[in-house]
């Protein structure tokens, strides 16, 4: 499975490369964004891992002007995980409104950057995403990825970073997730997590989306410590 790798830090681009290719991924480096669309011109790829603040010459085009870069370039893209320095909510929202997926913060736990990109290349080929796709669906429930909306009935629904991103997970799992599988997806990298602040968590969105709890979206399974999106009339899946 081949990745395009973006980081303009030598030492990092090197510990992160050999972190994927330890993991049996084929690597395609580059130290600058105008490298890595020359890339992306001529290679498929299974994802991208982009850092958010890219400095090197010539043109200094940085993380978020490059993701915009790959999503002119063919219709059908791959998915994109930033790395960033920056952890705060306006930094994630406009990851996901220029069209990136995934988020980690740095410095980043090797763990969690290999449990998020499985996940998002999973994600990705399930839905064979493209930029007519990437509204997830579930019942009365919709995430729209590029523009970073959730609607609910056909209302916009405003949701913090922390509940869109726990949402977003739900969505595209699909199934049963652990409260440890939550932590690892949703949780930023640098920052740890009890089972009770992902039932606080949970416990926010549901009153978010459900304010009436006239459809409950999302189920508790004591037996795994795990949450779901429960079964609704007109569930239709990943768009």
């Amino acid at each position: 499975m081949k990745i395009l790798l973006v980081e303009d830090q030598a030492l990092e681009r090197e510990r992160t490369g050999k972190l994927l290719e330890d993991r049996g991924y084929v690597v395609d480096a580059a130290a600058t964004a105008d490298e890595a669309l020359d890339f992306a011109r001529v290679y498929d790829y299974a994802a991208a891992i982009v850092d958010l603040h890219l400095t090197s010459p010539p043109t200094r085009m940085e993380g978020l002007d490059l993701i915009g870069q790959f999503r002119r370039l063919r219709r059908h893209h791959f998915p994109v995980l930033v790395m960033t320095l920056r952890n705060d909510v306006e930094t994630e929202v406009q990851v996901f409104e220029a069209g990136g997926n995934e988020f980690v913060t740095k410095p980043y736990l090797p763990t969690i950057l290999l449990i998020r990109l499985h996940a998002m290349i999973q994600a990705a080929q399930r839905r064979n995403q493209s930029l007519d796709g990437t509204v997830l669906r579930h019942g009365p429930i919709e995430l729209d990825v590029i523009r970073a909306e959730v609607r609910v009935h056909g209302s916009k629904v405003d949701l913090p970073a922390m509940e869109f991103r726990l949402l977003k997970y739900l969505l595209m799992t699909g199934g049963t997730v652990s409260t440890n599988e939550i932590v690892a997806h949703v949780w930023p990298s640098t920052r740890s997590a009890s089972a009770n602040n992902v039932h606080n968590l949970v416990s926010k969105l549901r009153r978010l989306l459900d304010p009436d709890q006239t459809f409950r979206p999302i189920r508790h399974v004591p037996e795994i410590r795990g949450y779901c999106l429960n079964d609704l009339p007109g569930e239709t899946g990943p768009g």
